[in-house]
């Protein structure tokens, strides 16, 4: 069995993403988590507005957040709220899964296996949407072996720089997983890992390059620098437990 877990702020965004699901070719549990505290996200709405009946889940949890938590904590609390299928695969709510079949797992040493199988959902007007397809590098639209999840998971919320993660949160999973998933022997089968640092280290600089007031620059380009030196020295730890 696998958890997909579906993370919404904008939950118009399910309108065109969820419907994916109904394609599926396997079993899984529906969790959704809305980081949204001023909508209360119902299974009335979804039935009424992202054909949640023709949707062929096993399971469905409905969580909403009394206060916004950001994307880190988003991923954190909905895995920590459910009990655990082997496999968790993430998605965010403008991720159109476009991959039905599961993959054959041949070789259980892994610990994550990208499918790469989504698109992004490009609001183009208030009216209309499309689907526009992008390389992808997320954590998203990945089955994750659980157990070592939930171990990574325990490692960012029992160290205090958690409460200053606010940006590269997937960054942060993506490293902290692949140290505890070393230290356990694991593999880590995608071939877009290393490219997938390269592109969210250019990203982030090019987010806030058309900003002009240097301080700003300065104080976000310090915080990569602490948030690297942070990953690092918990990495280190890890692999010396």
């Amino acid at each position: 069995m696998i958890d997909i877990i579906y993370l919404t702020y904008k939950i118009n965004n399910l309108k065109y993403s969820l419907p994916a699901l109904k394609y599926l070719n396997y079993n899984f549990n529906l969790i959704i988590h809305n980081d949204n505290p001023e909508i209360e996200l119902t299974k009335e709405w979804l039935l009424e507005n992202c054909e949640l009946d023709e949707i062929k889940y096993n399971t469905l949890t409905i969580l909403n957040e009394s206060e916004n938590v950001g994307m880190l904590f988003s991923r954190i609390n909905s895995f920590n709220s459910v009990e655990n299928s082997e496999y968790t695969m993430f998605m965010d709510d403008d991720d159109y899964l476009l991959v039905r079949d599961l993959p054959e797992f041949d070789d259980h040493s892994w610990y994550r296996y990208n499918i790469v199988g989504v698109k992004a959902i490009d609001e183009l007007t208030r009216e209309e949407y499309n689907y526009t397809p992008r390389i992808h590098f997320g954590i998203t639209a990945s089955f994750w072996k659980s157990s070592l999840l939930k171990e990574t998971f325990k490692w960012i919320e029992h160290n205090p720089f958690k409460s200053k993660i606010n940006m590269l949160e997937d960054f942060t999973i993506q490293q902290i997983s692949q140290a505890v998933a070393i230290k356990k022997g694991y593999k880590y089968l995608s071939h877009l890992n290393i490219l997938g640092m390269v592109y969210t280290i250019y990203n982030t600089q090019e987010k806030y390059s058309h900003i002009k007031d240097p301080r700003y620059c300065k104080e976000k380009s310090d915080y990569v620098k602490e948030l690297h030196t942070y990953i690092a020295n918990l990495r280190l730890k890890i692999l010396n437990s």
